[in-house]
């Protein structure tokens, strides 16, 4: 869904060495792990890793589901722009995806599990 982020900053007229400040920290884009009930925790994936981390062509992803998983892998770069989408369809189990990220710039990015009722992020460094 839609999120909307704001904030004001009305100057106090005290100063620091003469200059204005302000920090904003500890913000994550995208939101990680984030339940909205108490009856979504039954739907978090149980178990599901990335690796390695770092990496430079190949990543893999690996998920532990008691039920079938179907849905999305989207990895999103520091802008929120979408570099790599695909979709999963899988029975239960052990499911094991594996992509060429060669393609990708040095840097930080977002792993992101959606499907229905769930969305994972983990955060995936490329050298």
């Amino acid at each position: 869904g839609n999120h909307t982020f704001s904030w004001t900053y009305e100057k106090d007229f005290g100063y620091v060495g003469g200059l204005d400040r302000a920090w904003i920290d500890d913000i994550q884009f995208p939101i990680t792990d984030v339940l909205s009930s108490a009856s979504e925790v039954k739907n978090v994936l149980e178990d599901w890793s990335i690796y390695p981390n770092p990496m430079q062509d190949n990543l893999t992803i690996s998920v532990e589901k008691e039920k079938a998983f179907a849905g999305t892998l989207q990895v999103i770069n520091s802008l929120g722009e979408i570099v790599y989408q695909t979709v999963i369809t899988e029975n239960s189990g052990k499911i094991n995806v594996i992509i060429n990220l060669s393609f990708l710039n040095s840097g930080l990015y977002h792993v992101v599990l959606k499907g229905d009722e769930i969305m994972q992020s983990k955060t995936l460094i490329k050298l």
